[in-house]
C-alpha cells in the first residue's frame, strides 16, 4: 500500500509502508547497515534481513518495536535501549524485533506479509542445478516425465547414496 509523505521542500513523495519481523536466533546478526538518516545501505547476505528478504538497499526505517526513528533517533540507539543490542555487541536470542520501513514507490513494492521471501541468485542457480541433476537420475524431464510417475506411484530410488 501507498503511503504519502511530505519532504522538506514540500513535494510529495509516494512510498510504500510495509513491516518486517525479525526473530533473533543464537549467533544471529541483523546484517543491516544504515546510514545516518536510517536509509539501508547494505544488506549482507548472511544476515536476518537479508533472509528475510523484505528489505533492499534504499528502503528507510521508519520505526523499530514501535520506537518511531523518523526524526534523527538510530535505530541501534533504541536497540540498546529496549535490551535487544547487547553490552558485547551481540543480540538478545529469542527476541522479534518489528521495523516499519518504507520504499519509494518508483521501486518494486515489498513483498506482502506470509509471502516467501525471493531466493538469491545464487542459491537459485544451485536449486535449479540440483533440480536438473535429480530429473536426470531419476530419468524424468517434464510433467508427467517417467522419474516423477516411479516416484508418484510409490516407488522409491535410493537419490545421492553411494552412487557416484
Amino acid at each position: 500500500m501507498a503511503a504519502s509523505e511530505s519532504s522538506a521542500a514540500g513535494a510529495t513523495l509516494q512510498q510504500h509502508a510495509y513491516t518486517v519481523r525479525l526473530t533473533i536466533c543464537p549467533g544471529a546478526r541483523f546484517g543491516l547497515h544504515l546510514n545516518d538518516a536510517n536509509r539501508v545501505v547494505r544488506l549482507d547476505a548472511d544476515g536476518l534481513a537479508a533472509a528475510d528478504g523484505k528489505l533492499q538497499p534504499g528502503d528507510t526505517i521508519l520505526s523499530v518495536n514501535g520506537v518511531s526513528v523518523a526524526r534523527g533517533a538510530k535505530v541501534v540507539d533504541v536497540l540498546k535501549r529496549d535490551g535487544t543490542l547487547r553490552a558485547d555487541g551481540g543480540l538478545q536470542d529469542g527476541r522479534t524485533v518489528v521495523f516499519q520501513a518504507a520504499r519509494a514507490a518508483e521501486q518494486a513494492p515489498p513483498p506482502a506479509d506470509g509471502a516467501p521471501p525471493p531466493l538469491p541468485p545464487q542459491l537459485q542457480q544451485t536449486l535449479t542445478s540440483a533440480t536438473g541433476w535429480l530429473r536426470s537420475r531419476l530419468g524424468g524431464g517434464g510433467a508427467g516425465g517417467a522419474g516423477e510417475g516411479a516416484v508418484a506411484g510409490g516407488s522409491s530410488r535410493a537419490v545421492g547414496g553411494d552412487d557416484p
